[in-house]
């Protein structure tokens, strides 16, 4: 049996997500789809040892290409309408086997 690691990546996203909109500032681009939110808080490591409050968001590759949004950069928007405006500090690829799948992104 075969499980194609990708697809079932974009159908955890789309059971546990929900529609979100990116905000690129520079382009002034504005998409909305599926993002899943991660499931807890965290204190995140900051400058000289200091901790900040942040959100982590998990976004599928796939679905980034397929919107056209032009990049997935610090300073980006998240716009969740049940719990605000997120703006991007971090992105980190989430890697399968032999590709990227998605992007962990660490907000403030």
């Amino acid at each position: 049996m075969s499980v194609n690691l990708e697809a079932a990546f974009n159908y955890v996203i789309g059971l546990k997500g929900r529609d979100m909109t990116l905000h690129d500032l520079d382009s002034d681009t504005k998409v909305t789809f599926k993002i899943a939110k991660a499931n807890y808080f965290r204190n995140l490591e900051g400058i000289e040892e200091t901790t900040i409050s942040g959100r982590e968001f998990i976004i599928s590759k796939k679905l980034l290409e397929l919107s056209g949004f032009p990049s997935l950069e610090k300073n980006t928007r998240i716009l969740d309408p049940l719990g605000g405006s997120y703006t991007v500090n971090s992105v980190h690829e989430m890697e399968g086997i032999a590709s990227i799948l998605g992007y962990r992104v660490r907000t403030s």
